[in-house]
């Protein structure tokens, strides 16, 4: 072999490597922006759950209270009761896996028993290449995008 076949085998070989960097990156990204949306749609499902079965943590507690989910950024926050108390011990906090930006709506509270929101809207989460819309309907529907 010449020098010029080794040299043409080496930059191909670089270019195919360098190309397999690339997508393993955007795939690896990729991954990340949806287990934080995961994650942000468990978090709400679990809210609402908890207040449709009228679930009351505490030593305290003799009837059932609403849940709901705050939006923090890098995390979401699963708390009870009708507002957000920072120094519950019965939070429950969820830190996001990536980077992505959270906007839209920053708080949803679900009623006891019904699961109604008190806010309905959009929850949009985005990063660099890719976005997705959480949207909180009227009857505590959950519906987001891929």
């Amino acid at each position: 072999m010449t020098l010029i076949e080794i040299l043409v085998v080496l930059g191909l070989l670089s270019l195919v490597g360098g190309f397999s960097i690339v997508m393993g990156v955007d795939s690896y990204r990729s991954q990340i922006f949806r287990s934080d949306r995961d994650i942000l749609v468990s978090a709400l499902h679990r809210a609402r759950a908890l207040a449709m079965s009228n679930v009351c943590f505490g030593e305290s507690c003799t009837d059932g209270l609403h849940h709901g989910v705050r939006i923090e950024p890098g995390r979401f926050i699963i708390f009870q009761g009708r507002d957000f108390n920072n120094s519950d011990e019965h939070n429950e906090i969820i830190e996001m896996a990536g980077g992505a930006q959270v906007s839209g709506i920053t708080e949803v509270v679900f009623h006891p028993l019904s699961g109604e929101p008190s806010t309905t809207g959009d929850i949009i989460i985005t990063d660099s290449i890719s976005i997705s819309t959480t949207t909180i309907g009227a009857e505590g529907q959950i519906f987001w995008t891929r």
